[in-house]
């Protein structure tokens, strides 16, 4: 790896905690608050709001862990229950408090994952309806008092990511495919016959505009992020046994109404099956996704599907791209934040060191 010293890193950047936030210069002028969420080493799970250059805006304590958020205003944001949550927490960014709890309906549980109309007006959040064994999108009001709309069948099980595409008309949807029930927790009750799916919903209707299967049916899909011309980069945690020697593949790009491409790498067991987090530079040329377990960050070249470099992080997940910092940033659990600079040659930094706090999934910035 060039630029950076790997073993340092990989130790999770003891000697550059001193340093912790100084390198967040480039969110600092673009003045772009920053959303997390965390556990800390006993346990408790936090809301985190860090204002440009890095100081902490807030730092709530909530009783059950976040997945990904959403801003929903310049002084507004939403975080969403990991699977199989019953929780959405409404937090008021500007003052620094919990504003509202949003409660799941009986017999559904929200699924991580939350995107806006084209404008604002309202949330559609992934959500199972686990005793009808369907997966739906919730419609939301993005004002008090939250109010629930609606829904939308997904057409799959198990949904989780979803994505406006450009046109502000239609939602992608990536339905796992996993069958599971909040008694089992995060059991999977169906690996012989998952059936996962990358759909499209017309937003008016809610009607079904366009399906794509991925090659093997326990390849479930997860994450996701569009392209400026409308094409879906997805990833994938698969689910198929014996694949240490010949993995299917874990990132596909598709676009509406035609065929899909997987991405070509010859890395993929260094992926251990799982991909955590999609993110695509302003561009769309660049893609990055990042997996946790296999301790990897992977750069990519969307129109072709081939790999432009491996970067090995512990315990990555969440990656957003930067264009103040002109690269992606990236989180981890062992507190760290982390930019993999695209120009002129990819390097990887650390920009923070948190060590007593493990970042959850994802991360937003606010809008520019």
């Amino acid at each position: 790896m060039t630029g950076i010293d790997r073993r340092r890193l990989l130790l999770g950047g003891c000697v550059l905690g001193l340093a912790a936030g100084a390198g967040l210069a480039g969110l600092a002028r673009s003045g772009r608050q920053l959303l997390l969420s965390a556990a800390d080493q006993d346990g408790q799970h936090w809301l985190l709001g860090l204002e440009p250059g890095g100081r902490p805006r807030f730092r709530l304590p909530v009783p059950y862990r976040a997945h990904d958020s959403a801003w929903l205003d310049h002084g507004l944001a939403a975080f969403f229950a990991r699977r199989p949550g019953r929780e959405t927490y409404l937090v008021d960014t500007d003052r620094g408090h919990l504003l509202s709890t949003l409660r799941s309906p009986p017999g559904l549980h929200f699924c991580g994952h939350g995107v806006l109309s084209a404008d604002n007006s309202l949330l559609y959040m992934t959500e199972y309806a686990y005793e009808r064994r369907m997966g739906v999108v919730g419609i939301y009001e993005t004002r008090p008092p939250f109010a629930r709309l609606g829904q939308m069948d997904t057409g799959g099980l198990d949904p989780h990511q979803l994505a406006l595409l450009p046109d502000g008309r239609t939602l992608v949807v990536a339905n796992g495919g996993i069958l599971t029930h909040p008694d089992s927790d995060r059991e999977m009750l169906n690996l012989d016959t998952m059936d996962p799916s990358l759909v499209y919903l017309e937003l008016e209707t809610g009607r079904l505009l366009d399906q794509w299967k991925p090659p093997h049916h326990q390849t479930s899909l997860r994450h996701l992020a569009v392209c400026p011309d409308g094409s879906v980069v997805v990833g994938a945690q698969d689910h198929a046994p014996d694949l240490q020697h010949d993995p299917n593949p874990l990132v596909f790009r598709h676009q509406p109404g035609g065929a899909a491409q997987a991405f070509s790498d010859n890395a993929w067991q260094r992926q251990h099956q799982y991909i955590a987090s999609v993110a695509l530079d302003s561009s769309g040329t660049l893609a990055l996704t990042t997996t946790p377990i296999g301790g990897l960050i992977s750069l990519w070249q969307v129109q072709t599907g081939g790999s432009l470099g491996h970067f090995p992080v512990k315990d990555v997940a969440g990656a957003i791209w930067t264009e103040q910092e002109r690269g992606f940033l990236v989180s981890n659990g062992l507190g760290q934040l982390l930019c993999l600079h695209t120009a002129p040659q990819p390097r990887l930094v650390q920009m923070r060191f948190d060590p007593g706090l493990q970042w959850d999934n994802h991360m937003r910035l606010a809008p520019a």
